[in-house]
Order: structure tokens, then sequence, then C-alpha cells
């Protein structure tokens, strides 16, 4: 059975959980991924993050066929009150996880392809 990955599905109900369902339902072996709450908690804040990830899933399941990034890191803040922490941990999620997660996904790939898809 084809394994996917989908990040960011901890929270019930939310848009990676029904495309993690829905990936269930068409017979993928669907792992899921969040800080807390999912088959795989991971914090992707940390710069190790999504290497662990990807080979923790790799190691349980085998090699990961699709990748779902519907991870996200979100501060009730304007421009006015944003501070450079709060500012930091977006980008660490947002930017420099999503730009990591594709590379260890695109390390591990299945010779005869895979894909991903971004959503937020």
């Amino acid at each position: 059975m084809a394994v996917a990955l989908v990040t960011g599905a901890g929270r019930p109900g939310g848009i990676a959980a029904g495309i993690a369902a829905r990936l269930n339902d068409e017979g993928w072996d669907v792992a899921t991924s969040d800080v807390d709450g999912a088959d795989y908690p991971c914090d992707l804040s940390s710069p190790s993050g999504p290497r662990e990830l990807v080979g923790t899933v790799r190691r349980d399941r085998g090699p990961i066929e699709a990748l779902v990034l519907s991870h996200a890191h979100d501060v009730e803040s304007g421009v006015l009150d944003t501070n450079a922490e709060s500012f930091d941990a977006h980008m660490a999620v947002n930017a420099r996880a999503t730009l990591l997660m594709i590379a260890e996904f695109a390390r591990q790939v299945p010779s005869h392809g895979g894909a991903f898809s971004a959503r937020y």
C-alpha cells in the first residue's frame, strides 16, 4: 500500500484532516503529523524536524509516495504588534520547514516517482 504523509493534520475538522481521510478512503496508508494530536507528533519549527519526521515515517511504513503539506504557524497579530520572535517562528514553520520537507521527500522518493502538494 502506498504511503502518504499529511502535515498539519492534528486538528479534527481541519483541511489536512479532511485530506487525510480522503486519501485513506482511496486506499493510501496515511501517516499524519502535527505538533500534537497526530500519528507522528513533530515540531517543524526545529531545523531537524523535517528530517526526523520523514525518516521515522519511512522506517515505520516504507517510502513516502505522496506528501501533502498543510502545516502552518499562525499568530494573531498585525504589523504593529508582531515581534521578532513570533515572526521567526512563523518563518521557521511556514517557509523553512516547507522547503526542508520537500527536500527530504525528494531524497527518499521511490524510483517510480511520487507527488507532493502544498496547501495553505
